[in-house]
């Protein structure tokens, strides 16, 4: 037998108003790329995973890895390349920028976070040497839905138009490297 429940217009409000506002709050994320990578990004919508790097499976916050030896000199080695599990990195540090012609998308982590998992991840040993790095294990699709703006490190007429013709907000930005 099912029951009716009757709520009235300020319940329902209520409810409508907590199912909307709960969800995981992320904030900001930032995501660097290349001036070449990104007019491909704009143009796919979309964020590829990548498992070339070997930091991406390298992960400090977490027990060590079976897959990986370390080697005095060269560091770690990948026993197994094909258990690489590709990702996408993403930083919550507004000013990190590895070098100066980065470009860097500025995306809405809380939206993200709606559709994708994001997993902090450290490269360096946890919160003393923390970049606030997060890692997202698919390619991210409709890419921008999530785009909050582009900061572009210099003029490009080619890449100006390319996102204006798309709607996406950009700035030019010419600071320095601080990474």
């Amino acid at each position: 037998m099912k029951k009716i429940i009757k709520l009235t217009e300020t319940d329902l409000r209520f409810l409508i108003e907590r199912i909307i506002n709960e969800r995981k709050q992320v904030g900001i994320l930032y995501h660097n790329t290349l001036m070449e990578r990104l007019f491909k990004i704009i143009q796919e919508n979309r964020l590829k995973v990548n498992s070339d790097d070997l930091s991406n499976i390298i992960n400090f916050r977490s027990k060590r890895d079976d897959n990986l030896m370390f080697h005095a000199l060269a560091g770690p080695i990948l026993k197994d390349r094909s258990k690489i599990p590709p990702s996408i990195s993403f930083t919550r540090n507004k000013q990190y920028k590895r070098y100066d012609d980065e470009v860097v998308i500025v995306l809405d982590g809380d939206k993200l976070s709606e559709r994708y998992g994001i997993t902090p991840y450290s490269n360096f040993g946890g919160r003393k040497h923390d970049e606030m790095e997060e890692r997202v294990f698919r390619d991210v699709v409709n890419l921008d839905k999530y785009i909050i703006k582009i900061i572009l490190p210099y003029e490009s007429k080619r890449m100006e138009s390319l996102l204006n013709d798309r709607g996406i907000p950009y700035e030019i930005d010419n600071r320095k490297k601080i990474w």
